[in-house]
């Protein structure tokens, strides 16, 4: 669990990331994903800022398009 790893090190910007992304696939926090996301477009890691920058475009083009993979069924 991402959370367990940030307890311990709140720095990993690894786990941040892929926490990031994971919540920004699930409807109800794509936006808290999204925002985490774009914490670590700031990482000293360039793997972790070009996985983020390319999570954020991908959750720009399908998962926020109406109706995206992630809508609600109503």
């Amino acid at each position: 669990n991402f959370e367990a790893v940030l307890e311990l090190d709140p720095y990993n910007d690894m786990a941040k990331a892929f926490m990031g992304l994971c919540l920004s696939m699930m409807p109800n926090t794509v936006d808290k994903g999204e925002k985490i996301l774009e914490q670590t477009l700031k990482s000293k890691d360039s793997d972790i800022r070009q996985m983020a920058g390319s999570a954020i475009d991908f959750v720009e083009k399908f998962i926020k398009k109406s109706p995206g993979p992630a809508s609600k069924s109503k």
